[in-house]
């Protein structure tokens, strides 16, 4: 019975529920290729949205807001780009992602760099957590830092792209004509080992 009420419950992927004028940032930044491991297992997504919820209940006592929505429109394609902030700091305009994995990957900084674009914040929080570690990150000025180091393979700091509508419009193009393949430097922290375009390009 429980199975029954949870499979229902939190079954849904990230990335349902569009169509060609409205996209989902998680849409536009995840490589297709690293979607295929919720096709027909939807465990690894139902886990992540327990330990969210989880979190997102402790945090409202602090005066956060969850799945607070973020929507923007663009020109040029003529689309709706929207999506929900894991944690949003109202008080400070700092929207907070929460991330269910032991490893980083830019995609979830890019993922809370574009958040920061459509609320205008100055700073945003990448919060990771396994069952190994807990990490905190924070952007700004399209910069990440992480509070460990080694977590981000060495790296003193890492560099985003800079986000403007081009850059989203540019991810949006992209999307539909279904180049979204390690486009945005995926593929150099990518743990994925299920890619079928090995042969194309280089995982590590």
């Amino acid at each position: 019975m429980i199975k029954d009420i949870i499979l229902k419950e939190l079954s849904n992927t990230p990335f349902s529920g569009e169509d060609s004028d409205v996209l989902h940032v998680t849409s536009l930044v995840y490589c297709d290729e690293q979607k295929k491991q919720y096709v027909n297992n939807p465990y690894p997504a139902i886990h992540g949205k327990l330990i969210h919820k989880a979190i997102q209940l402790v945090m409202t006592r602090y005066g956060y807001i969850p799945e607070f929505p973020v929507m923007y429109h663009l020109k040029n394609p003529n689309v709706n780009v929207y999506g929900h902030v894991d944690l949003y700091d109202h008080n400070n305009n700092i929207p907070i992602e929460i991330k269910t994995s032991s490893t980083f990957d830019i995609q979830h900084a890019i993922q809370l760099n574009i958040y920061m674009y459509m609320l205008k914040a100055r700073t945003g929080t990448l919060f990771y957590i396994s069952t190994k570690s807990m990490h905190e990150c924070s952007i700004t000025n399209d910069y990440l830092v992480c509070d460990d180091i080694s977590f981000t393979g060495n790296h003193m700091e890492v560099e985003l792209p800079h986000v403007s509508d081009y850059f989203i419009s540019d991810l949006v193009v992209k999307y539909k004509e279904g180049r979204n393949i390690g486009h945005l430097g995926q593929c150099k922290y990518c743990k994925f080992m299920g890619c079928t375009k090995k042969d194309i390009i280089d995982i590590r």
